[in-house]
């Protein structure tokens, strides 16, 4: 009996660990149509807060992900934050 050989799948990109740092970096590389594999060794999502300080510069990282106006609308401290950094500019 002879085995088939096995394909091995080949990625552009792997990211190591799916918390928010990564599920960051996965939405530009994807965007960009780099094919990338988001490895994580737990199987659901951590229960307790990660990300629970934004600055501008994340904010401009939101922006630059298209997730922006969502992440806005569900942070009412950072919608207050980016109204009176437009004010201000």
């Amino acid at each position: 009996m002879s085995r088939e050989p096995q394909t091995i799948p080949v990625h552009d990109v792997a990211i190591v660990g799916f918390g928010p740092i990564g599920q960051m970096l996965a939405l530009p590389l994807g965007g960009a149509g780099h094919d990338a594999i988001a490895l994580e060794r737990w199987p659901k999502p951590c229960s307790l807060p990660r990300a629970v300080h934004f600055d501008d510069e994340i904010g401009r990282i939101f922006q630059a992900a298209g997730v922006g106006e969502d992440v806005r609308a569900r942070s009412p401290t950072l919608s207050l934050t980016i109204e009176r950094l437009c004010r201000e500019s």
